[in-house]
């Protein structure tokens, strides 16, 4: 799955449905397989798109950036 900036894609420029729906500036993405667009979840914190990941299974455990 990638983000979709949607307002450069041209067939949502002649449509306009996804702007019109959540805004300019709305996070969304899309599965590069189906095309089904996702919205992230809101009860989730941002603090990371890509996910919380997982413990290393090498063993190697690094602590978490300073925000």
């Amino acid at each position: 799955m990638k983000r979709w900036f949607y307002t450069t894609d041209v067939i949502e420029q002649a449509c306009g449905d996804a702007e019109r729906a959540w805004g300019p500036n709305a996070e969304v993405y899309r599965c590069e397989h189906c095309q089904t667009l996702y919205l992230p979840n809101p009860e989730e914190a941002k603090v990371n798109v890509a996910g919380g990941g997982i413990i290393s299974v090498f063993g190697l455990t690094l602590p978490p950036k300073a925000k």
